[in-house]
């Protein structure tokens, strides 16, 4: 009879470990071209810097191109380590 209990658990159980596996077969999604580090204000959030998306120095939201021109044009700072301004052509 508690073979019978166990059973259930055993599919779940083996369900999963399949889920799992097949999870970490697939390939990362793509960084995004470029990203917006945030913190939070009692204002809303604040950007902070840009980064290329591929940079590890700071966390941030996906943005487009265009937003990241326009965000280091209005003084937003660009992350020292990536450089998204020379990437973009923005320095001087």
């Amino acid at each position: 009879m508690a073979d019978l209990a166990a059973a259930p658990a055993r599919t779940i159980a083996a369900l999963e470990a399949a889920l799992a596996e097949e999870q970490n077969r697939l390939p990362l999604p793509p960084p995004p071209d470029w990203k917006a580090e945030a913190i939070r204000t009692p204002g809303g959030p604040q950007v902070l810097r840009i980064h290329i998306g591929a940079c590890r120095m700071g966390k941030g939201k996906p943005i487009e191109r265009d937003q990241a021109r326009r965000m280091l044009a209005e003084g937003v700072e660009a992350c020292p380590y990536c450089g998204p301004d020379t990437a973009l052509g923005m320095t001087t």
